[in-house]
């Protein structure tokens, strides 16, 4: 057969499979809202009027939700549970609907979604900064929007943390109810004139936010609220730095990255020739052997620690 488009195609393969017994009302709805998207992207890019566009896109003749239920062979209420549902919903949800799970119809996930969207809300509302460490000095706070690491470090001190407090462990979650932290803190002025650590924030320190297997729609999403707020400096520090080249960086973001050991040295020296921030650092913390740099003139600031004792290693200073 023949079509006149991939997305007159896609609408054919739907209506001629939707018979299946084994596609779930979901699974269906979901593919004719990707096909509208594929009919309605075809539309623009042909540039054509509207008269032609009603033609090739029926949907936009009449209510839209009724046409994409009558081809997924649902209701119009269901479409809009659906759109919804993919919105909000945990991947988990969408999964057992995709693949029809007994117990999980539509209409529950909906509900589900929707109590898990005020208890987002409500926690939107309250998120702030956690105080940091009083050994801290250089940040007084930190702020965790992603939590969890694959890194594997053996002194690491984040991962028994996160495993008695966290339900997903160390593994890499958003966390999105904690974006609102920095307009939510209050910001404390008095201190800051006698210690700028109170104005600055550990970012992730519970985490490595440029690990490679950190999408970039999560460090973006941390990056605009860096830059909607100037009045806290953000201090950011990974293990990864050639993904820190990828972004710009507002001007209070500091930027640092971690070298335990010689081994590291040369990848932190040529990426931080390169990288722009108003503050570029480094950490030796924990500093595990001699270290010895060619370039330390590309670091404007230098921490040397010590590593802390943790479930698999005991404390260690250099």
């Amino acid at each position: 057969m023949e079509f006149s488009s991939e997305g007159k195609a896609l609408e054919w393969m739907l209506k001629n499979q939707k018979g299946r017994r084994n596609l779930s009302d979901y699974a269906k709805t979901e593919a004719a809202l990707l096909i509208k998207s594929v009919l309605e992207k075809e539309a623009r890019e042909r540039m054509i009027d509207a008269h032609t566009a009603k033609e090739i896109l029926p949907e936009l003749n009449g209510q839209t939700r009724d046409k994409i239920g009558e081809l997924a062979g649902v209701s119009g209420k269901t479409v809009d549970k659906v759109e919804y549902i993919q919105k909000y919903a945990p991947e988990d949800i969408k999964r057992d609907l995709r693949i029809g799970i007994q117990g999980i119809s539509i209409n529950k996930a909906y509900e589900l979604t929707k109590e898990e969207e005020k208890t987002v809300v409500e926690a939107e509302s309250k998120a702030q900064f956690n105080q940091s460490n009083d050994n801290i000095e250089w940040a007084k706070w930190s702020w965790n929007p992603i939590t969890g690491c694959k890194h594997g470090c053996a002194y690491c001190y984040a991962e028994d943390i996160a495993n008695r407090f966290y339900k997903e462990g160390f593994e890499p979650t958003f966390r999105p109810e904690r974006l609102s932290a920095p307009v939510n803190t209050p910001y404390p002025t008095d201190k800051v004139k006698d210690e700028i650590g109170w104005k600055n924030v550990f970012v992730c320190s519970m985490a490595d936010l440029f690990g490679e297997w950190v999408p970039n729609e999560w460090i973006d999403a941390v990056l605009e609220k860096v830059e909607q707020n100037p009045q806290w400096n953000f201090l950011f520090l990974t293990k990864n730095p050639k993904k820190l080249l990828d972004f710009a960086f507002p001007k209070n973001a500091w930027v640092g990255t971690s070298v335990d050991t010689q081994a590291r040295v040369k990848t932190a020296e040529e990426v931080f020739s390169q990288l722009e921030a108003s503050v570029k650092f480094l950490s030796c913390e924990p500093l595990l052997e001699p270290i010895t740099f060619d370039r330390m003139n590309v670091f404007d600031w230098l921490l040397i620690g010590s590593r802390s004792k943790n479930s698999r290693g005991a404390a260690f200073k250099p």
